[in-house]
Formats: C-alpha cells, sequence, structure tokens
C-alpha cells in the first residue's frame, strides 16, 4: 500500500535535504587543521628563540657595506646613512657617550665628565662603529658642498659653520666641545 503525500510535504523534505547537506558542506569546509605549532604555541612551550640583544645590535649597524642603500651616489648614500643612525646617535648623545666636538666632527665624550664611568663593551663597540660612520657621511657631505660652487670656502670654514648648526640641535643634557675644545654639557635650550 502506497501513502501519498501532498507535494508541499515532498518540497520541504526536497529542499530541507538540499539545506541540510550545504549545511554540513559548509561546515566541513570551515575546519582548519593546523599541522604546524604557531609562534605562540612554540613561545609557550619554550621553543620559541626571540631575537637576542647581540642580533639587535649588529642590526644597528647596517648599510653600504651590506648593500642595502637604494642609491650608487656616494652623497646620497651618505645622507641616507645619516638618516638611518640617526636614532643610535641621539641616544649615544643622551647616554653621554658622544657628542659633538668643535671641528664639526662626532666624538667620545671623556669618561671622567660622562654620566656612564663605564660602559659595556657592546655599546662602546656601537659608538665606534656610528662615530666613524657619521664622520665619514660628514665629510662627504662638506666636500661635497665645497666642490658644488662654494670654492670661495675652505673645509675649515664648512666644517665651522656645520658644527655651530650641530651646537644649536644639541639638547639639554647632551655634550658639545666649545671653540677651545672644553666640554661643556648643554644646560638650557
Amino acid at each position: 500500500m502506497k501513502i501519498l503525500l501532498p507535494p508541499v510535504v515532498y518540497k520541504l523534505f526536497t529542499y530541507g535535504s538540499l539545506v541540510l547537506v550545504c549545511a554540513c558542506a559548509i561546515s566541513i569546509k570551515g575546519i582548519e587543521v593546523p599541522t604546524a605549532k604557531t609562534d605562540l604555541e612554540k613561545q609557550v612551550l619554550g621553543e620559541y628563540r626571540s631575537v637576542d640583544n647581540e642580533l639587535i645590535l649588529m642590526s644597528t649597524v647596517r648599510g653600504k657595506k651590506l648593500g642595502l642603500l637604494a642609491s650608487n651616489d656616494p652623497v646620497e648614500l651618505a645622507k641616507q646613512n645619516q638618516k638611518f643612525n640617526q636614532d643610535d646617535l641621539e641616544e649615544l648623545k643622551n647616554l653621554q657617550i658622544l657628542g659633538e666636538g668643535n671641528d664639526g666632527k662626532v666624538r667620545l665624550v671623556p669618561l671622567s665628565i660622562s654620566k656612564i664611568a663605564s660602559p659595556k663593551a657592546k655599546i662602546m663597540r656601537l659608538a665606534r662603529i656610528i662615530l666613524d660612520e657619521e664622520n665619514s657621511d660628514r665629510m662627504m657631505l662638506w666636500q661635497d658642498t665645497l666642490a658644488k660652487g662654494q670654492k670661495s670656502l675652505s673645509l675649515v670654514q664648512v666644517q665651522k659653520t656645520y658644527m655651530e648648526a650641530k651646537r644649536k640641535q644639541t639638547t639639554v643634557g647632551q655634550w658639545y666641545q666649545d671653540d677651545k675644545g672644553t666640554w661643556i654639557r648643554k644646560a638650557s635650550s
């Protein structure tokens, strides 16, 4: 004996089955099973290796030796390198390790007047690298100034003008040399 159902029931059954199949397919596709541990899981489990301080220190001394700068023009490279080193230079000046010399160059502040009596070797290595790079970059810019029509000026005059500008930019607590070579700590603007 066959039971006849109204057509509405057949339609409901057909559409209901279709919705059920689609819902199952959607929920199955939404499941993702990760095969590798995330960085957070690695860190929680003690497997995650953070960047150590030595690597951070080395990453601050970058640039032209690695060929990472965009230009081949030495003057442009010097400007880029100065921008790149600017944060490190300011930090080392704030730590009273570096200061502005009376010849327009960056100089090591004598330990006898610095607030850090014996800085760590890593900081001193960084200071020496930044000092050498900054002074090299400055020399490149000074020579470029002389080459671009300022032939009436001498290198000493260009350095003096640069030094005066750098003295004005020195912030409170940083060191600079006066014209006689005496170290002065900037007290106020």
